[in-house]
């Protein structure tokens, strides 16, 4: 019998009520049969009685009688499924019920006897412990008990507490005696149900509903949008901030909006408390004085709203260039009572956000935090909805040409999604991915690293010097999505490998449609140096299945061309060839109109080398570019302008061609390697990749550029006969033959590296004048000039301020190295002394520096365990961006490191004679250079020059620094105040420091080296990339004489 109640008389009824699995919808039996059930036919009722469901239904009737309940609700029978209104009635108030209820059934259909009393993590779990639905049935009842599939019972839920804490994550104390006092925050709440599932989409988010105290009308079809909709209700209700604590402890992953996308964003929070407006206070008492926390409203504190803008919430920032740190009113702990006692102690959990004027969003993972920046109460509008974008991104590498240099990848970071293909697919939740590849000696190395984030992605590269741990890579991702934020994402990336005269590039291609992605094509190819990280000229490469490789394609960005064709249902364009060419010429494009000059044919080039490449041209089939039939009457093709050059010069005509057809190179394995291995002899050459043969063809004289599209000759009497039956070539450069473009910028700094240099060392006359200003150069434009490059300013907390290129004048005039220090007059650019006042307030201002660094564990004998948590780590890794970090980190860490405190001071003294003569190098090198035309041969030595003089420059640095942390570190640890523990303290004090600057350092060696950096650790390591360019230029005239000799 069906019975309704409502309200009170609900109220006073005592019944039972069960959760169980749903079975098969046939096997069940719903409300419209149980209805009809005692005036249905016998035949139907026999039916109804042989389904699993109905003996379900008369098991759960017989054990509430034994429990002397008069009536019983299960919600297979119970609910009109049919009537949309009483099915949102009964989500809405479905926890009230189980609530309301004096006992509770649990049957667990797939167990026999009791195993939650022996469970363990290696046993599978009763499905019901993963449905949606039967979380609130198992929090809210105030008595649950289980039953096997026999219905024997097999014990309560506070009997089995906590085997169900370590199965579902909601706390043992609630399991045994309820919710009473604070409750779980949203959270925890979201966290128990992160691994449970739903037959439809929206359960996922109405099955919370009464867990979290909201109501909300049921829009089945609405998919995922429910669980947002959950979300914004929640916020009108509740000032919980913890409802933005999902993925916390994420490694990756970015996301637009700040709402979860389901429950199992909230797996990392069964932990996570929600703290009152008064504990937040107090919790932020040391990251904002008192006094500014007092005068903040008490109302910015208690409410956040939503808008049409956004959520809009008063929150502790701290800002750090493009990224933010945001405290939330939140903690994690699994006892607070115990834990923290004092709320002052409670550590905020955070989320790192990018803010923009108009738009933020949220990123996941590691983010050294500088310790200078200070905390501000601000107001932001968090953005709730994600942008239309697909779900993930495929990242397709093209590698091949990377093999042919001695290169197999060999590791992935993270262990992300992979097609069948080995194609990276990446999405929000994984958000980049770091390959890295390593030649077969594994001494040269390089990453690629790609992101995505709404329907945009980006390519980085670099040359990172050893093992990239966890902290490293999610360093160098941090650093990549600096760069991301402000870069074009089509842009190819370039990094010169260390001790070489090649560089690593990357090609990105984006696809559209059935294959949409991005094509990555990675190679190494000749690079003589000065060169550019980023070129936005992506858009010049093309790949088609008829090219052997990806090419440079001249016609993106001319003036004229032809492009009416279509070869093999492919777009292509066309130059005029006004002298015959062959498929595999190879020369230069005169961009002045008289087309291409053929200097060699790569396959005649293949014979003199004794290298079998087949000629075997492939046929394409030509036709008008809108695919019109022309019969016996000639294709007729008409040169093409750009409007932005509308006095284009070029006389190029329209042409006639009879029985057009295409020939393409051939793409075999054996063409794509040998075109590689010319990349340094046909270097930024142009290739005859395709051409058009007909019979004849004819050209019109006294229409070059036609406004009328017509499909043949109609006048005879203006057209003439061609000289070749080849007039139209495809001219492209091989990826790898295209050197990368030289970075202005990076020229001109190392023209001014060199001249700046030259007028501290007295040599001025001889090396090239600084480019950086066109007044007359002074000391002075020279001492701040080779400051900045090294770094300025930013070390002056560690060693103050750097005086050598100061002192460089006077100590290479005079020969004397121990002279008290000199500094620049403002006033005359002159050096002058400066007192011994000056050595001694440096000295004492770092002794003081060292003894008030805030950090417990730098006196701790266990060492440095924790040292990324430390405030000194944080200050040096703010650092990361300043070119010679590294190298300055490791002096420090090292002159402090190896003093002992019962050793003898070292000497450390300035070298004037090994100085002089690197000097001598330097002026022997620039005179080489005097002497050289040739633009490889240029960029070479430049490079080896900026980095004799970088290495020149650093020598007097290190001594420098050398000199003053080493009085620093003796006069720290024998301060005359201080006994013979404390002396033993401040020693072991100085060694923690060194140690926290190494590990340092080498996380930022984990950025890969800047081409400064790299030019200095050339030179220190004996590398000339001008003798590599020789060498290379030399083996290549031996190979030609070699097989000369063999011909």
């Amino acid at each position: 019998m069906l019975k309704e109640f409502y309200g009170p008389a609900l109220a006073e009824k005592n019944y039972a009520i069960l959760s169980h699995c749903w079975g098969a919808a046939e096997e069940e039996v719903s409300f419209q049969e149980m209805d009809r059930f005692v005036t249905a036919g016998e035949e139907e009722r026999n039916e109804v009685r042989r389904r699993t469901g109905y003996k379900k239904i008369v098991d759960n009737c017989t054990q509430a009688q034994k429990d002397d309940l008069e009536w019983l609700w299960i919600d297979t029978c119970c609910i009109d499924k049919k009537s949309s209104s009483e099915l949102s009635e009964a989500i809405n108030s479905m926890y009230e019920w189980y609530q309301g209820g004096q006992l509770c059934y649990v049957y667990l259909h797939d167990t026999v006897g009791d195993t939650l009393t022996h469970w363990n993590e290696s046993m599978t779990i009763p499905k019901w412990f993963s449905r949606g639905w039967t979380l609130q049935e198992l929090v809210a009842p105030s008595v649950v008990q289980f039953f096997d599939q026999n219905w024997e019972c097999i014990g309560d839920r506070e009997q089995h507490a906590s085997i169900l804490n370590r199965i579902t994550r909601v706390p043992t104390r609630n399991l045994e005696i309820g919710f009473g006092g604070p409750g779980p925050s949203v959270a925890q709440i979201m966290s128990w149900a992160a691994d449970r599932t739903t037959t439809r989409e929206e359960d996922r988010a109405y099955s919370l509903l009464g867990l979290l105290g909201v109501q909300m009308p049921m829009l089945y079809g609405e998919g995922s949008n429910a669980f947002r909709r959950l979300q914004l209700e929640i916020i009108r209700k509740s000032n919980d901030q913890s409802i933005f604590a999902w993925c916390w402890s994420r490694m990756a992953g970015l996301s637009d909006s700040f709402l979860a996308d389901d429950p199992s964003w909230f797996r990392d929070c069964s932990n996570v408390i929600s703290l009152t407006p008064d504990e937040f206070i107090k919790a932020l008492a040391k990251e904002l004085p008192e006094d500014e926390l007092h005068k903040i409203p008490a109302k910015r504190f208690r409410t956040f709203t939503v808008s049409n803008d956004g959520i809009q919430i008063w929150l502790p920032t701290a800002t750090y260039g493009p990224i933010s740190e945001v405290k939330l009113a939140c903690c994690q702990t699994t006892d607070r009572w115990q834990e923290y006692p004092d709320p002052h102690d409670m550590p905020l959990i955070t989320m790192n956000v990018a803010l923009f004027p108009s738009d933020c969003f949220r990123f996941f993972g590691y983010f050294p935090k500088p310790a200078t920046t200070t905390v501000k109460f601000t107001q932001l509008f968090l953005p709730y909805e994600s942008a239309k974008c697909p779900g993930s991104f495929t990242f397709k590498l093209d590698c091949e040409a990377l093999s042919l240099n001695g290169f197999v990848e060999r590791q992935v970071q993270p262990d992300v999604p992979k097609a069948k293909d080995g194609s990276i697919i990446l999405s929000k939740a994984n958000d980049f991915a770091l390959i890295t590849y390593e030649d077969a000696k594994g001494d040269r190395r390089f990453s690629v690293l790609l992101m995505y984030f709404r329907d945009q992605y980006s390519t980085f590269v670099r040359c990172p010097p050893g093992e990239l741990d966890e902290k490293k890579v999610a360093l160098l991702r941090l650093h990549a999505l600096e760069e991301f934020l402000v870069e074009c994402w089509e842009n190819i990336k370039h990094d010169h490998l260390p001790r070489s005269i090649q560089g690593v590039r990357v090609v990105p291609k984006r696809s559209y449609g059935a294959q949409a992605g991005c094509k990555v094509t990675i190679d190494v190819a000749q690079c003589s140096g000065c060169c550019s990280p980023s070129e936005n000229t992506s858009y010049h490469f093309t790949d088609t299945p008829q090219l052997p490789g990806i090419m440079w394609n001249h016609s993106v960005g001319s003036c004229c061309m032809y492009t009416d064709l279509q070869v093999d249902s492919y777009g292509a364009q066309f130059f005029l060839a006004k002298a015959k060419v062959k498929l595999g010429d190879y020369g230069c494009f005169l961009r002045d109109g008289e087309g291409f000059e053929r200097q060699g044919n790569v396959f005649d080039l293949a014979m003199q080398l004794g290298i079998d490449v087949p000629m075997v041209p492939v046929k394409n089939v030509v036709c008008h570019r809108d695919k019109r039939t022309v019969g016996k009457n000639p294709l007729v093709v008409r040169p093409d302008r750009l409007e932005w050059n509308v006095d284009c010069s070029h006389s190029y005509p329209s042409l006639a061609l009879y029985d057009a057809v295409g020939w393409s190179l051939p793409v075999t394995e054996q063409l794509v390697a040998f075109l590689n291995t010319l990349s340094f002899r046909l270097s930024d050459a142009i290739l005859v990749a395709r051409i058009i043969q007909c019979s004849e063809c004819s050209y019109d004289i006294q229409e070059p550029f036609p406004s009328e599209s017509m499909d043949h000759a109609q006048d005879l009497e203006t057209w003439r006969k061609f000289d070749t039956t080849t007039p139209l070539c495809s001219l492209m450069t091989p990826m790898s033959w295209r050197q990368v473009s030289s970075s202005t910028v990076l020229v001109e700094t190392l023209g001014n590296i060199k001249g700046y240099f030259a007028v501290l060392t007295g040599f001025a006359g001889e090396f090239d004048e600084p480019v950086r200003s066109s007044e007359p150069v002074n000391l002075k434009d020279a001492v701040e000039f080779l400051t900045d490059i090294f770094g300025g300013g930013n070390f002056n907390d560690f060693i103050g301020k750097i005086t050598f290129f100061n002192e460089l004048p006077t100590m290479f005039k005079t020969g004397v190295s121990n002279e008290p220090r000199v500094e620049v007059d403002n006033h005359s650019g002159v050096l002058s002394k400066a007192g011994e006042t000056t050595w001694e307030q440096r000295i004492e201002g770092l002794v003081r520096f060292l003894a008030q660094i805030d950090d417990r564990e730098l006196d701790s004998d266990l060492g440095i365990t924790a040292f990324d948590q430390t405030e000194l780590w944080v200050k040096a890794i703010e650092l990361r961006s300043t070119p010679f970090a590294v190298e300055f980190l490791r002096t420090f860490a090292t002159t402090y490191q190896e003093w002992k405190p019962e050793s003898q001071k070292r000497r450390i003294e300035f070298d004037r004679h090994k100085f002089l003569s690197k000097v001598e190098e330097i002026k022997a090198l620039q005179e080489v250079l005097a002497r050289i035309d040739d633009k490889n041969e240029r960029r070479t030595l430049a490079e080896d020059m900026a980095g004799k003089v970088l290495l020149t420059c650093w020598d007097g640095i290190t001594i420098e620094i050398e000199q003053v942390l080493e009085e620093v570190a003796t006069r720290f640890v024998n301060d005359e105040a201080s006994d013979q523990g404390a002396r033993i303290a401040r020693a072991r004090r100085i060694s923690n420091v060194g140690k926290i600057f190494m590990k340092a350092a080498d996380y930022i060696a984990a950025l890969g080296l800047n081409p400064l950096r790299r030019m200095m650790h050339d030179a220190a390591d004996g590398i000339s990339k001008h003798q590599l360019l020789l060498t290379e230029q030399a083996e290549r005239v031996r190979q030609n004489s070699d097989n000369a000799d063999h011909q």
